[in-house]
């Protein structure tokens, strides 16, 4: 019974990916009801200070980008807003690019005054909601790992922020038997899963980190 007990504690520590702070943020996110769920069930909650830097930069971000929402508004451009905010808004990368397209859906037959309303309540929820799921992380946080032997070994991944996450998971993880990655990136991260399991191994001694699409805990 004891090893029962022991197996399904393991079974349900997960350490997360930024993607599932924002999704479970950003109403309107891809994977929003599915990272709702997680963060309301039992399972333990893992995350690095890497995360909270992505975290961090994306809170920057919806606050660079309601500046910007707000000067096209002005400028009569709500046309381009609603039908090309890509050609609109320049400067951004493509994680930004598509938070901007998911939130122009939305915004279908809004005036001007209607869309920042609604972007300035967005993202005050969201902050408020990624506030909360933090809350719900175990503590300590753990460290960005510092193995850079490790994180170029995992370059082809071909995203310096998510080998440096990846890093920090499997140095949590090589302390225990076995735990889980939890994301919804399938470009860097789960397509490239068996390479990653197999660097894992091979650089750590043994397999210590499984990974998981979120809608699939």
């Amino acid at each position: 019974m004891c090893g029962n007990l022991t197996k399904k504690l393991l079974v349900n520590s997960y350490f997360l990916d930024t993607c599932i702070y924002i999704n479970y943020g950003v109403g309107f996110g891809i994977f929003h009801d599915e990272c709702t769920c997680f963060f309301d069930s039992s399972h333990k909650k893992h995350t690095s200070d890497s995360v909270l830097t992505e975290i961090t930069y994306f809170k920057q971000f919806m606050e660079r980008f309601g500046r910007d929402l707000s000067i096209a508004l002005k400028q009569g451009k709500c046309k381009d807003v609603l039908n090309h905010p890509c050609s609109l808004f320049r400067g951004y990368g493509s994680n930004s690019l598509q938070h901007i397209q998911n939130f122009r859906i939305t915004l279908k037959g809004r005036s001007d005054e209607a869309i920042l309303s609604q972007y300035r309540t967005a993202k005050r929820m969201t902050k408020e909601l990624i506030s909360d799921a933090l809350s719900k992380t175990e503590k300590p946080i753990i460290a960005s790992s510092v193995d850079s032997k490790f994180i170029k070994l995992i370059s082809y991944i071909n995203d310096d922020a998510d080998s440096q996450i990846i890093a920090d998971a499997a140095s949590w993880a090589k302390q225990y038997r076995y735990r889980m990655f939890c994301t919804s990136d399938r470009e860097h991260i789960l397509s490239n899963k068996d390479d990653l399991i197999r660097d894992i191994s091979k650089h750590y001694g043994r397999n210590c980190l499984g990974f998981v699409h979120v809608k699939d805990v």
